[in-house]
């Protein structure tokens, strides 16, 4: 299986419009993707992403979509931490002598297999 390559933004920009240029000098889409060493299928995706974009507003493009996925991360983490703190402060175990009392009936619950108190 051939190894992919990773085009940057500016490098398929580049490449669409050669391929534009192809075709508009008589070539057919399948010959002037063969040529610039892609698919059909990629040149197809790539117009959809990227189609009429400058260079430099597919590069922010790019740019715009790793700091989203970053983001997204970070809302995500933030979340299951307030929600860890929310249970923490809503007095889960309530006292000690419950979190005791819970922790041995779930040792009989999994046959013992949880560890025993020091």
């Amino acid at each position: 299986m051939a190894r992919r390559k990773k085009h940057t933004a500016e490098q398929v920009v580049n490449l669409l419009r050669q391929i534009e240029v192809a075709v508009a000098n008589g070539k057919t889409t399948t010959l002037a993707c063969k040529e610039s060493a892609i698919t059909e299928q990629t040149y197809y995706r790539w117009r959809r992403e990227y189609g009429g974009l400058q260079v430099d507003q597919a590069r922010r493009l790019k740019e715009l979509e790793q700091e989203n996925a970053k983001l997204k991360r970070l809302v995500s983490e933030l979340s299951l931490e307030k929600l860890v703190l929310k249970d923490i402060a809503s007095g889960w175990p309530h006292t000690l002598s419950h979190s005791k009392s819970a922790l041995s009936s779930s040792r009989s619950e999994f046959g013992g297999i949880l560890p025993t108190q020091p």
